[in-house]
C-alpha cells in the first residue's frame, strides 16, 4: 500500500513538471526480443532490460541515432532492416520509417506505410544499404501520435545517455526527455559487417 501511494505522488509530481513538455508516460509494459538473425547479420538496439514505459501520443517524429561501433561493428556496414516493439495497445496504426544519413536531414531510405502490430515491428530492405558514418532511424507516427513510444526505464538526469530523440519543428532533434530524466526507444537496427570490395 505504501508502495502505491509512493508511485501514485511520484506520477502526479512528473505529470506536473511533464506538462511543460509534450510527453508523459501513460503506463508499463515489457518487451522481449531476440537480438540474433544470424552469424553475421545481428539486430541491435541500445535499450536495455525489458520493462519500460507507453507514453501518451507524441505527434513529433521520433528517432534513435546509430554509432555501429557500438555494436563492435566497423564502418562501412550494411543495414538490412529496421523495427521498434509495440504493446498490443498500439495496433492498426499506420506509420512510416526513414533512415537518414548522419547530417539527420539527408534521407537515405523511407519505408511505405507500415501497420503497426503487437511485438516486432520488422520491416526489412529489398536492397541493403552501405553506411559508411552514423545514422539516424525514425519513426513517423500518424497525425495523432501513434504508434506510441515505448521506451527503456529511465536512464538518469545526463542527456548524453540517449541516443533517442524528438524531432523539433525547425528539423533539429533534441533528447527524448520527460523534463528531467532521459529515456530510450525499444528501436532495432539489422546490420552486418560489409563485405564488398
Amino acid at each position: 500500500m505504501k508502495k502505491s501511494i509512493i508511485w501514485a505522488v511520484m506520477v502526479m509530481v512528473l505529470a506536473v513538471y511533464a506538462g511543460n513538455f509534450d510527453i508523459i508516460k501513460a503506463g508499463k509494459a515489457e518487451v522481449i526480443k531476440h537480438l540474433n538473425d544470424s552469424k553475421d547479420t545481428t539486430w541491435n538496439t541500445y535499450s536495455r532490460g525489458t520493462e519500460g514505459y507507453i507514453w501518451n501520443p507524441i505527434k513529433r517524429e521520433r528517432a534513435t541515432f546509430y554509432n555501429v561501433g557500438d555494436f563492435g561493428i566497423s564502418y562501412p556496414a550494411n543495414i538490412h532492416g529496421v523495427s521498434i516493439y509495440l504493446t498490443a495497445a498500439d495496433t492498426n496504426y499506420m506509420f512510416n520509417y526513414k533512415i537518414y544519413d548522419k547530417d539527420g536531414s539527408t534521407v537515405l531510405w523511407q519505408s511505405d506505410a507500415v501497420t503497426s502490430v503487437a511485438g516486432d515491428n520488422d520491416v526489412f530492405l529489398d536492397i541493403p544499404i552501405v553506411l559508411k558514418d552514423d545514422f539516424w532511424v525514425s519513426v513517423v507516427p500518424n497525425a495523432a501520435g501513434y504508434p506510441r513510444v515505448f521506451s527503456g526505464i529511465e536512464l538518469g538526469t545526463d542527456p548524453a545517455s540517449t541516443h533517442s530523440y524528438l524531432k523539433a519543428n525547425d528539423g533539429s532533434w533534441y533528447p527524448f526527455t520527460d523534463g528531467t530524466d532521459y529515456y530510450e526507444m525499444f528501436a532495432y537496427v539489422l546490420l552486418s559487417p560489409y563485405e564488398g570490395t
